[in-house]
């Protein structure tokens, strides 16, 4: 995915009023098949698998036994004794390793039951980068024009009902542009209308080409990374390495995603770690905003001051954008409630460290002011 196709602005503008079209043929897809695949991936994943319908998904997480991350994921039940996992492009080799290593049970997944064995009649492979016609791809689609783009798209009046129908985290196969496509309503923007489109590679540029051509009409056009993450940030989204895992070692708890991680649930792996960390978190992510007049955008690192002087948290992934200048931010919880104006000190962001002292009248860089907002929007 590049930064941008040339206008990051309009971009962006794009996707929050009409569509975007996002390059994520680099997303890892495994497919986890066979009778014993619910089962397995309930125990190696955070989310409740087994009350996972056909044709619908999940928001999921994978961890090692001691409660670090392997990857989050989205979670599709394509069939009945068959899931797609996506993971990110920097992730998915690590979790395609991991979970062959659990499979072949290589590798420990409980520290407290060392003989604990998972169901292993089940297979799991590559489809990104598969040889065959099984093989598939991702390109994602996104913004309140979107559904119109999807039906613009569709070979049959049955087709486009197919596409109308799909609600958040359900999917549906249809033909679109002559093409035969898996579509999700999922997807890692900020929209309520996102879809992620899964065809085979060889079809892939030719669809791209189709959505970009009988959308344009509709306001659509691609979508490059700043844009991508500057609404998924709006939105409170993580992003890996940054508000999850990282330098920081942030968990899913911490970045705001306790609910996914399902303490009912006897076993997953990672879960005694997990629910050892204290509860409420002491430090998590915040979400916030630049306020008016803007002198100057924070970057990653930079140091989030209270009134007194004290360092009270870090950010995770700036603002991109004046016209949307939200980013996120590691903080202590206790000292960024919902509706706190603190300050940032812009371009500090080598080396400074939540509790260090900071005099603002003392400060050469730009000082921006901010407020913390919800975790997520409503």
């Amino acid at each position: 995915m590049p930064a941008s196709h040339g206008d990051p602005d309009a971009e962006l503008k794009a996707l929050r009023e009409a569509a975007g079209a996002i390059d994520e043929t680099a997303l890892g897809i495994l497919e986890i098949a066979g009778p014993d695949a619910g089962g397995f991936l309930d125990l190696v994943t955070t989310n409740d698998v087994a009350f996972l319908p056909r044709n619908a998904a999940q928001y999921t997480f994978l961890l090692d036994p001691e409660g670090d991350l392997i990857g989050d994921a989205l979670l599709y039940r394509v069939d009945v004794d068959r899931y797609w996992l996506t993971t990110s492009p920097s992730r998915s080799n690590r979790v395609a390793h991991w979970l062959a290593e659990v499979l072949a049970r290589r590798c420990a997944i409980d520290l407290q039951v060392s003989s604990r064995a998972l169901p292993n009649d089940l297979t799991v492979r590559d489809i990104r980068n598969a040889r065959d016609i099984s093989a598939r791809t991702v390109i994602g689609l996104a913004g309140p024009a979107s559904p119109n783009v999807l039906r613009a798209l569709a070979d049959t009046p049955e087709d486009r009902r197919k596409v109308a129908r799909i609600r958040r985290f359900t999917l549906a196969f249809a033909r679109l542009a002559g093409t035969d496509v898996m579509v999700a309503r999922t997807g890692h923007t900020g929209q309520s209308h996102g879809y992620e489109l899964f065809v085979n590679p060889s079809t892939v540029e030719s669809l791209w080409d189709t959505i970009r051509a009988r959308g344009a009409e509709l306001g659509a056009r691609p979508v490059g990374w700043d844009a991508f993450r500057a609404d998924g940030v709006a939105a409170g989204l993580p992003w890996d390495g940054h508000e999850l895992d990282g330098a920081l070692r942030v968990s899913p708890v911490q970045a705001g995603y306790g609910a996914l991680t399902r303490a009912h649930k006897p076993f997953f792996v990672g879960r005694a770690a997990l629910l050892s960390q204290p509860f409420p978190v002491d430090r998590g992510i915040a979400r916030f905003q630049v306020v008016a007049p803007i002198v100057a955008l924070p970057g990653n690192g930079d140091p989030i001051v209270d009134p007194s002087g004290t360092c009270v948290g870090l950010v995770s992934s700036r603002p991109r954008f004046d016209g949307l200048p939200i980013g996120l931010a590691y903080c202590e919880m206790r000292s960024t409630p919902v509706g706190a104006q603190l300050s940032v000190v812009v371009g500090a962001g080598s080396g400074a460290m939540v509790g260090d002292r900071l005099t603002i009248g003392e400060q050469t860089n730009p000082i921006a002011t901010i407020e913390i907002l919800p975790r997520f929007p409503k």
